[in-house]
């Protein structure tokens, strides 16, 4: 009787492993098994004070001939949250060429040449930033 379902990076080593609860039954942890094969990135997104965890963002990626779309949402599952990450899976791309956000705020932001195999976190910028202006 599954309530919710996460998957999460506890190790970062760009495995995805799944946890998931049940009703009246200890929870179930799956982990993954020859996923680290493949490069990888992890990337959080950190909105500004109106909207902090950036749900609604989107994050466009591409990686040679690879194209992502994302979107950061605000729930997983029912009567559960995971993590406003978002997991991307590079195959055999050592980078992530171009990384363009979306921001809710209206401040488009593009980030180049992001290493694979990685965890970073993309900031929104302040109105000075995004107008050019030192900070």
């Amino acid at each position: 009787d599954p309530r919710s379902i996460v998957a999460f990076d506890p190790i970062g080593d760009g495995s995805l492993e799944l946890l998931i609860t049940q009703n009246h039954r200890p929870p179930v942890l799956l982990k993954a098994v020859g996923a680290d094969r493949n490069n990888w990135a992890e990337i959080t997104l950190r909105g500004g004070p109106q909207n902090p965890q950036a749900f609604g963002t989107r994050l466009e990626t591409s990686s040679g001939p690879l194209r992502q779309l994302w979107q950061v949402s605000g729930a997983s599952g029912y009567l559960s949250q995971g993590p406003a990450t978002i997991f991307l899976g590079l195959a055999a791309a050592g980078l992530i060429d171009a990384a363009r956000v979306f921001w809710g705020s209206g401040h488009p932001q593009v980030v180049l040449n992001s290493p694979g195999d990685h965890r970073s976190v993309i900031a929104e910028p302040t109105d000075q930033a995004a107008d050019g202006a030192a900070p």
